[in-house]
C-alpha cells in the first residue's frame, strides 16, 4: 500500500527551496552529497552545475507523489463503486424471482459483468498503489538530496561569508599598519625638509651676510661714481639671488610636506576602503545567519504543519452517513471502519462521514447527559410509584397500571374486571372489592406485592386505600362498606 501522507512530509524543502537556489552560486567548488536511490550505500558528489537541479528534482518528486497518491484514492473510490454495483447486482439475482429464464439469465450477466468491474478496479487499484510506493522512495530519495544541499548550501555560504570576513580583517590591519607608517614617514620626511632648510637659510644668511659686508666695506672705500654704483649693484644682486633661493628653498619645502601629506590621505583612504569591506563582510555573515535561522524556522514550522495534517488524517473515526434504515444501498456498503483515515473516508462519498475525536468526545457526554437525566427522571418516577398503591392488568406488576391515589371505583386505567396484580407501599393497605361502591366480596391487602388469587384475578371493581395497620373487610360486602377498620381510610 502507499503510504498516506507523503507528500506533506517534503513541504519543508519547498518552504527553502528559494534561499537555498540564491545561495547555491557562493557553494564554490566545494559542491555536495547525495544518493542516487540504485543502492543505499552509492554516494555521488554534486557540484554546483546540478545544485539547483536536485532542487528541482525535488519538487516534481514531492509533486508526482501527489498525484500518485491521489491515483490511489481514485482508484479505491473506484473499487467501492464497482463492489456497491456488485452487491446490488447479487442482492437483485439472489432475492429477485425471474418471470422467466431471459430475465434470470441478464441478472446473471449483469452480475458477471459487474464482477468483472470489480476485478479490473482491484488490478486498477493495485497497479496504483504500486506506483505510490515508487513514488515515495523516489520522493525519499529527493528529501535525502534536498536536505544534504540545503546543509551544504549553509555550511559553504558561512565558511564563504567568515572568508570574506578574515580577508577583510586582515586587508584592515594591512591598512592601518600603512597607516602609521605613512605618518612616521611623514612626520620624518617634515622634520628633515624643515632642518634642510633651516640649514639653508642660516647658511644662505652668512654668505649674503658677508657678500654684504664685503660690499659696504668696497663701498666705503670706493672714490668715484662709478665704482660707487658698481658695488650697489653688487649688493642689489646678491640681495635678489638671496630672495630667489630662499623662495625655491621654501617652495622645495612645501612640495615635501604636500607629498607626505598626501601619502597620508592615501593610507587613510585605505584604511577607510578596509573598514567598509570589514563592515559588509559582517552585514552579509549577519544577513547569511537571518538566512539560516529564517529557513530552519520554515522547516520547523513546516514539519509541525505536516504533523498537525497527519495528526488530524487520524484524529477521529469514519461512520455512516445513511439517511435511513431504508436505505438499502448504503446499508450494504463496506464498513466504515474500513477507512482509518479522513482522506478514506471523504473519498468514499456522503454516505460516510469522518468525525473528529472532539466531536465524538461531544457526542458521548451529550448521550451520557441525556443517559443520566433519563435515569434521573426514571429514578424520580420510580420514588414517586415507591408511595402509591397500584393494581396492574397482568401478574407480576405488568401491563396496564392503576394508580390508587384515592379510595373509589376503577378508574379505566386497568379496566373493570381485569386487576391481576397489587403492590402496596410501607405502611398502607388496600381493599378490592368484586362491584362498585365496595359491593360484594373483599379481599384486604398489607404492604408487598401481590399476585391475585383466582378468585379476585380480573374480578375487581372497587377498592379503598389507607393507612396504618390492615383493617378487616366489612362483615358483608356492599353499600357503604361496613365495619370500621383500623387504619385511616383515603
Amino acid at each position: 500500500m502507499a503510504r498516506q501522507g507523503g507528500s506533506g512530509g517534503g513541504m519543508m524543502f519547498i518552504v527553502i527551496l528559494l534561499l537555498c537556489l540564491c545561495s547555491s552560486s557562493s557553494a564554490g567548488a566545494g559542491g555536495y552529497f547525495y544518493t542516487t536511490g540504485k543502492k543505499e550505500e552509492e554516494i555521488v558528489e554534486a557540484t554546483g552545475e546540478n545544485f539547483e537541479l536536485k532542487y528541482q528534482e525535488a519538487v516534481r518528486a514531492l509533486e508526482a507523489e501527489k498525484q500518485a497518491n491521489l491515483q490511489v484514492e481514485v482508484a479505491k473510490t473506484d473499487l467501492e463503486k464497482a463492489q456497491e454495483q456488485l452487491a446490488i447486482a447479487k442482492l437483485e439475482f439472489e432475492g429477485f424471482e425471474f418471470e422467466d429464464e431471459e430475465s434470470r439469465q441478464r441478472a446473471r450477466t449483469k452480475v458477471f459483468e459487474a464482477e468483472k468491474a470489480a476485478e479490473e478496479a482491484i488490478s486498477r487499484l493495485d497497479e496504483a498503489e504500486t506506483y505510490a510506493e515508487k513514488a515515495a522512495v523516489e520522493r525519499d530519495v529527493a528529501e535525502k538530496n534536498a536536505d544534504s544541499a540545503l546543509e551544504v548550501a549553509i555550511t559553504n555560504a558561512n565558511a564563504a561569508v567568515t572568508k570574506a570576513e578574515g580577508e577583510a580583517a586582515a586587508r584592515l590591519i594591512a591598512a592601518n599598519a600603512r597607516l602609521e607608517e605613512a605618518k612616521s614617514d611623514a612626520a620624518a620626511a617634515i622634520e628633515a625638509a624643515q632642518a634642510y632648510a633651516d640649514d639653508v637659510l642660516l647658511r644662505g644668511e652668512a654668505d649674503r651676510k658677508k657678500i654684504i659686508d664685503d660690499a659696504n666695506a668696497r663701498l666705503a672705500a670706493a672714490t668715484t661714481d662709478a665704482e660707487t654704483a658698481a658695488i650697489e649693484r653688487e649688493i642689489d644682486k646678491a640681495n635678489r639671488d638671496w630672495a630667489k633661493e630662499k623662495e625655491d628653498i621654501l617652495a622645495d619645502l612645501d612640495t615635501q610636506i604636500e607629498t607626505a601629506n598626501e601619502d597620508l590621505s592615501e593610507a587613510q583612504a585605505a584604511v577607510s576602503t578596509a573598514n567598509t569591506e570589514l563592515a559588509a563582510a559582517q552585514s552579509a555573515r549577519d544577513e547569511a545567519v537571518a538566512g539560516t535561522e529564517a529557513a530552519l524556522l520554515a522547516t520547523a514550522e513546516a514539519e509541525a504543519a505536516r504533523d498537525a495534517a497527519a495528526a488530524a488524517e487520524t484524529d477521529g473515526a469514519c461512520f455512516r452517513n445513511c439517511s435511513g434504515w431504508a436505505d438499502i444501498t448504503c446499508k450494504i456498503k463496506p464498513s466504515p471502519s474500513n477507512y482509518v483515515t479522513k482522506t478514506l473516508c471523504d473519498a468514499q462519498g456522503s454516505d460516510y462521514k469522518w468525525k473528529t475525536s472532539a466531536e465524538i468526545e461531544v457526542a458521548r457526554v451529550a448521550r451520557e447527559a441525556a443517559q443520566a437525566a433519563a435515569d434521573a427522571a426514571a429514578q424520580d418516577e420510580a420514588d414517586r410509584l415507591a408511595s402509591i398503591v397500584r393494581g396492574y392488568e397482568h401478574p407480576n406488576l405488568t401491563g396496564n397500571m392503576l394508580e390508587m391515589t384515592t379510595s373509589g371505583n376503577d378508574k379505566g386505567a386497568v379496566g373493570n374486571d381485569k386487576m391481576s396484580s397489587l403492590y402496596v407501599p410501607t405502611g398502607m393497605w388496600a381493599q378490592l372489592f368484586e362491584h362498585h361502591n365496595y359491593g360484594g366480596w373483599c379481599k384486604a391487602y398489607g404492604p408487598g406485592t401481590h399476585n391475585l388469587a383466582s378468585r379476585e384475578n380480573d374480578d375487581m371493581t372497587s377498592y379503598k386505600i389507607g393507612t396504618g395497620s390492615v383493617p378487616a373487610c366489612p362483615s358483608s360486602g356492599g353499600g357503604g362498606g361496613g365495619g370500621g377498620p383500623a387504619g385511616t381510610s383515603q
